[in-house]
Protein backbone atom coordinates (compact mmCIF):
# COMPACT_ATOMS: atom_id res chain seq x y z
CA UNK A 1 0.00 0.00 0.00
CA UNK A 2 2.62 2.50 1.12
CA UNK A 3 4.50 1.45 -2.80
CA UNK A 4 1.26 2.63 -4.06
CA UNK A 5 1.16 5.64 -2.59
CA UNK A 6 4.50 6.96 -3.03
CA UNK A 7 4.31 5.86 -6.74
CA UNK A 8 0.83 8.13 -6.89
CA UNK A 9 2.30 11.24 -5.06
CA UNK A 10 5.61 10.63 -7.45
CA UNK A 11 3.40 10.48 -10.34
CA UNK A 12 1.47 13.92 -10.10
CA UNK A 13 4.56 15.76 -8.96
CA UNK A 14 6.25 15.23 -12.25
CA UNK A 15 2.83 15.87 -13.94
CA UNK A 16 3.00 19.20 -11.92
CA UNK A 17 6.44 19.64 -12.91
CA UNK A 18 5.90 19.31 -16.63
CA UNK A 19 3.03 22.07 -16.18
CA UNK A 20 4.67 24.44 -14.72
CA UNK A 21 8.12 24.10 -17.02
CA UNK A 22 4.95 24.68 -19.90
CA UNK A 23 3.90 27.63 -18.81
CA UNK A 24 7.27 28.74 -17.68
CA UNK A 25 8.42 28.29 -21.02
CA UNK A 26 5.13 30.24 -22.65
CA UNK A 27 5.79 33.63 -20.62
CA UNK A 28 9.67 33.00 -22.12
CA UNK A 29 8.89 33.03 -25.49
CA UNK A 30 6.15 35.42 -25.41
CA UNK A 31 7.10 37.72 -22.59
CA UNK A 32 4.90 39.02 -19.63
CA UNK A 33 1.58 40.96 -20.55
CA UNK A 34 2.07 44.38 -22.01
CA UNK A 35 6.00 43.34 -22.77
CA UNK A 36 7.68 42.29 -25.89
CA UNK A 37 8.73 38.36 -25.77
CA UNK A 38 11.41 36.61 -27.08
CA UNK A 39 9.40 35.50 -30.18
CA UNK A 40 8.77 39.03 -31.11
CA UNK A 41 4.75 39.06 -30.12
CA UNK A 42 3.22 41.77 -28.19
CA UNK A 43 0.97 39.98 -25.56
CA UNK A 44 -1.49 42.17 -24.40
CA UNK A 45 -3.93 41.78 -21.29
CA UNK A 46 -6.74 39.84 -21.12
CA UNK A 47 -5.48 38.10 -24.48
CA UNK A 48 -7.61 34.69 -25.16
CA UNK A 49 -5.84 31.70 -25.84
CA UNK A 50 -5.74 30.06 -29.05
CA UNK A 51 -5.92 26.66 -27.83
CA UNK A 52 -8.22 25.38 -25.03
CA UNK A 53 -6.88 25.00 -21.29
CA UNK A 54 -5.10 21.80 -20.41
CA UNK A 55 -6.27 19.79 -17.50
CA UNK A 56 -3.91 21.35 -15.12
CA UNK A 57 -4.26 24.62 -16.84
CA UNK A 58 -7.74 24.63 -15.78
CA UNK A 59 -7.31 22.99 -12.43
CA UNK A 60 -4.61 25.60 -11.26
CA UNK A 61 -5.58 28.25 -13.19
CA UNK A 62 -4.72 31.70 -11.49
CA UNK A 63 -2.81 30.08 -9.51
CA UNK A 64 0.48 30.87 -10.97
CA UNK A 65 -0.55 34.24 -11.99
CA UNK A 66 -1.49 35.35 -8.35
CA UNK A 67 -4.91 36.30 -9.60
CA UNK A 68 -7.24 34.15 -8.24
CA UNK A 69 -10.73 34.11 -10.25
CA UNK A 70 -13.61 37.07 -8.57
CA UNK A 71 -16.89 36.06 -9.52
CA UNK A 72 -18.87 38.27 -12.83
CA UNK A 73 -20.99 39.83 -10.09
CA UNK A 74 -18.35 41.08 -7.39
CA UNK A 75 -16.88 42.51 -10.98
CA UNK A 76 -20.15 44.57 -11.62
CA UNK A 77 -20.42 45.57 -8.29
CA UNK A 78 -16.85 46.67 -8.61
CA UNK A 79 -17.18 48.55 -11.87
CA UNK A 80 -20.75 50.25 -10.72
CA UNK A 81 -18.93 51.64 -7.53
CA UNK A 82 -16.29 53.12 -9.52
CA UNK A 83 -19.06 54.64 -11.83
CA UNK A 84 -20.76 56.42 -8.45
CA UNK A 85 -16.96 57.73 -7.64
CA UNK A 86 -16.74 59.11 -11.36
CA UNK A 87 -20.07 61.00 -10.81
CA UNK A 88 -18.27 62.52 -7.55
CA UNK A 89 -15.29 63.29 -9.61
CA UNK A 90 -17.58 65.28 -12.02
CA UNK A 91 -19.34 66.94 -9.17
CA UNK A 92 -16.08 68.11 -7.33
CA UNK A 93 -13.24 67.99 -9.58
CA UNK A 94 -14.62 69.85 -12.46
CA UNK A 95 -14.51 73.31 -11.28
CA UNK A 96 -12.22 74.68 -8.64
CA UNK A 97 -13.99 74.11 -5.72
CA UNK A 98 -13.69 77.82 -4.12
CA UNK A 99 -17.03 78.20 -4.54
CA UNK A 100 -18.44 75.52 -2.89
CA UNK A 101 -16.62 76.81 0.52
CA UNK A 102 -18.17 77.03 3.16
CA UNK A 103 -21.37 74.38 2.03
CA UNK A 104 -22.62 71.32 3.91
CA UNK A 105 -23.38 67.98 1.29
CA UNK A 106 -26.72 66.51 1.68
CA UNK A 107 -26.78 63.25 -0.39
CA UNK A 108 -30.65 62.16 -1.35
CA UNK A 109 -32.24 59.64 -2.98
CA UNK A 110 -32.18 59.68 -6.86
CA UNK A 111 -35.80 59.28 -8.21
CA UNK A 112 -37.47 58.51 -11.55
CA UNK A 113 -36.86 60.98 -14.33
CA UNK A 114 -40.58 60.26 -15.18
CA UNK A 115 -41.93 60.47 -11.52
CA UNK A 116 -40.33 62.41 -9.06
CA UNK A 117 -42.45 60.54 -6.22
CA UNK A 118 -40.74 57.30 -7.07
CA UNK A 119 -37.30 56.15 -6.48
CA UNK A 120 -35.91 52.91 -6.12
CA UNK A 121 -32.49 50.77 -4.45
CA UNK A 122 -30.92 52.17 -7.16
CA UNK A 123 -31.51 55.64 -5.99
CA UNK A 124 -30.91 54.75 -2.64
CA UNK A 125 -27.86 53.44 -3.15
CA UNK A 126 -26.05 56.52 -5.11
CA UNK A 127 -27.01 58.48 -2.47
CA UNK A 128 -25.28 56.16 0.24
CA UNK A 129 -22.27 56.12 -2.08
CA UNK A 130 -22.20 59.64 -2.29
CA UNK A 131 -21.93 60.19 1.91
CA UNK A 132 -18.68 57.96 1.43
CA UNK A 133 -17.41 59.84 -2.01
CA UNK A 134 -17.84 63.33 -0.63
CA UNK A 135 -16.30 62.69 2.82
CA UNK A 136 -13.35 60.68 1.32
CA UNK A 137 -12.57 64.53 -0.46
CA UNK A 138 -12.93 66.26 2.41
CA UNK A 139 -16.32 68.01 1.82
CA UNK A 140 -18.62 68.51 5.22
CA UNK A 141 -21.47 65.83 4.63
CA UNK A 142 -24.77 66.10 6.97
CA UNK A 143 -26.08 62.84 8.28
CA UNK A 144 -29.67 64.16 8.31
CA UNK A 145 -31.23 61.27 9.41
CA UNK A 146 -29.75 60.95 12.82
CA UNK A 147 -32.66 60.46 15.23
CA UNK A 148 -30.57 61.67 18.06
CA UNK A 149 -31.05 58.89 20.36
CA UNK A 150 -29.90 54.83 19.87
CA UNK A 151 -33.07 53.02 19.73
CA UNK A 152 -31.85 49.79 21.63
CA UNK A 153 -34.65 46.63 20.09
CA UNK A 154 -34.78 42.96 20.09
CA UNK A 155 -33.97 43.09 16.42
CA UNK A 156 -30.95 45.31 16.91
CA UNK A 157 -29.55 48.83 17.82
CA UNK A 158 -30.44 52.15 15.23
CA UNK A 159 -29.42 55.47 15.03
CA UNK A 160 -31.22 56.11 11.50
CA UNK A 161 -34.85 57.00 11.29
CA UNK A 162 -36.52 58.19 8.13
CA UNK A 163 -39.55 59.24 10.24
CA UNK A 164 -37.42 62.51 10.65
CA UNK A 165 -40.19 64.39 8.82
CA UNK A 166 -39.59 67.17 5.98
CA UNK A 167 -36.01 69.48 6.37
CA UNK A 168 -36.17 73.09 4.94
CA UNK A 169 -32.40 73.59 3.56
CA UNK A 170 -33.14 77.15 3.18
CA UNK A 171 -31.17 78.73 6.16
CA UNK A 172 -27.33 77.86 6.40
CA UNK A 173 -25.08 76.99 3.35
CA UNK A 174 -27.12 73.69 2.49
CA UNK A 175 -25.99 71.59 -0.63
CA UNK A 176 -28.59 69.10 -1.98
CA UNK A 177 -27.11 66.34 -3.33
CA UNK A 178 -29.65 64.68 -5.95
CA UNK A 179 -30.53 63.89 -9.10
CA UNK A 180 -32.29 61.72 -11.87
CA UNK A 181 -32.21 58.56 -13.66
CA UNK A 182 -33.88 56.82 -16.28
CA UNK A 183 -33.60 52.95 -16.85
CA UNK A 184 -34.09 51.06 -20.22
CA UNK A 185 -33.44 47.65 -20.93
CA UNK A 186 -29.44 47.49 -21.69
CA UNK A 187 -28.56 51.02 -19.85
CA UNK A 188 -29.58 53.71 -17.14
CA UNK A 189 -28.89 57.38 -18.13
CA UNK A 190 -28.08 59.04 -14.92
CA UNK A 191 -28.08 63.02 -13.87
CA UNK A 192 -26.98 64.41 -10.99
CA UNK A 193 -27.19 68.06 -9.14
CA UNK A 194 -25.75 69.83 -6.58
CA UNK A 195 -28.62 72.82 -5.55
CA UNK A 196 -27.99 75.54 -3.20
CA UNK A 197 -30.31 74.83 -0.82
CA UNK A 198 -31.73 78.42 -0.12
CA UNK A 199 -33.00 79.32 -3.41
CA UNK A 200 -32.28 76.12 -5.81
CA UNK A 201 -29.37 77.44 -7.56
CA UNK A 202 -27.69 74.52 -9.22
CA UNK A 203 -24.41 74.64 -8.74
CA UNK A 204 -22.66 71.60 -10.42
CA UNK A 205 -24.27 68.91 -12.22
CA UNK A 206 -22.90 65.45 -13.89
CA UNK A 207 -24.05 62.71 -15.47
CA UNK A 208 -23.33 58.76 -16.71
CA UNK A 209 -24.37 55.85 -19.03
CA UNK A 210 -24.56 52.95 -16.57
CA UNK A 211 -24.80 49.68 -18.42
CA UNK A 212 -27.46 47.39 -17.55
CA UNK A 213 -26.12 43.82 -16.12
CA UNK A 214 -27.36 41.22 -13.50
CA UNK A 215 -26.52 43.47 -10.37
CA UNK A 216 -27.52 46.95 -11.81
CA UNK A 217 -30.84 45.12 -12.80
CA UNK A 218 -31.74 43.51 -9.13
CA UNK A 219 -31.25 47.29 -7.99
CA UNK A 220 -34.42 48.04 -9.79
CA UNK A 221 -36.74 45.30 -8.08
CA UNK A 222 -36.29 46.71 -4.71
CA UNK A 223 -38.33 49.64 -6.11
CA UNK A 224 -40.68 52.30 -4.73
CA UNK A 225 -44.39 52.25 -4.47
CA UNK A 226 -45.23 52.88 -8.11
CA UNK A 227 -42.69 50.27 -9.12
CA UNK A 228 -44.55 47.51 -6.79
CA UNK A 229 -46.37 44.13 -8.43
CA UNK A 230 -50.10 44.54 -8.03
CA UNK A 231 -51.70 42.93 -5.49
CA UNK A 232 -54.94 40.20 -6.12
CA UNK A 233 -56.59 38.18 -3.87
CA UNK A 234 -57.38 34.27 -4.42
CA UNK A 235 -59.58 32.07 -2.59
CA UNK A 236 -57.97 28.62 -0.84
CA UNK A 237 -59.81 25.43 -1.02
CA UNK A 238 -59.44 21.78 0.11
CA UNK A 239 -57.47 19.76 -2.28
CA UNK A 240 -59.54 16.28 -2.09
CA UNK A 241 -62.94 18.70 -2.15
CA UNK A 242 -60.99 20.50 -5.08
CA UNK A 243 -60.66 16.94 -7.04
CA UNK A 244 -64.44 16.11 -6.81
CA UNK A 245 -66.35 17.18 -9.54
CA UNK A 246 -69.24 19.27 -8.98
CA UNK A 247 -72.64 18.22 -8.20
CA UNK A 248 -75.32 18.43 -10.92
CA UNK A 249 -78.09 21.14 -10.07
CA UNK A 250 -81.37 19.40 -9.32
CA UNK A 251 -83.83 20.82 -11.66
CA UNK A 252 -86.24 23.07 -10.74
CA UNK A 253 -89.91 22.02 -9.81
CA UNK A 254 -92.30 23.31 -12.23
CA UNK A 255 -95.88 24.03 -10.76
CA UNK A 256 -98.66 21.80 -11.51
CA UNK A 257 -99.79 21.98 -15.85
CA UNK A 258 -103.13 24.05 -16.19
CA UNK A 259 -106.06 22.85 -18.95
CA UNK A 260 -104.43 25.41 -21.05
CA UNK A 261 -100.93 24.06 -20.76
CA UNK A 262 -102.55 20.11 -21.22
CA UNK A 263 -103.93 21.72 -24.58
CA UNK A 264 -108.01 21.44 -23.54
CA UNK A 265 -110.28 23.74 -24.75
CA UNK A 266 -111.90 25.86 -21.94
CA UNK A 267 -115.47 26.46 -22.24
Amino acid sequence: MKKILRVACFSALILLSSALASRAADRSAFGAPGTLGQAGVLTLYNQPEEEGPGFFSSLFDGWFDGQPKVNDNTLDAREFKLRIRELADQLLSAMPTAGLSGYIALPASFVNQDDFDDTSSFGRYIAEQLFHEFNQRGFPVWEYRYSGVLDVRPEGEFVLSRDLGAFSGKEGNVAFVTGTYFHEKDVTFVNARMIRGSDGLVLRTANLIIESNDVVDHFFVRSGSSRRLPTGTMSIVNYEAAKKPAATPKPAKLPPATPVDQGKDIH
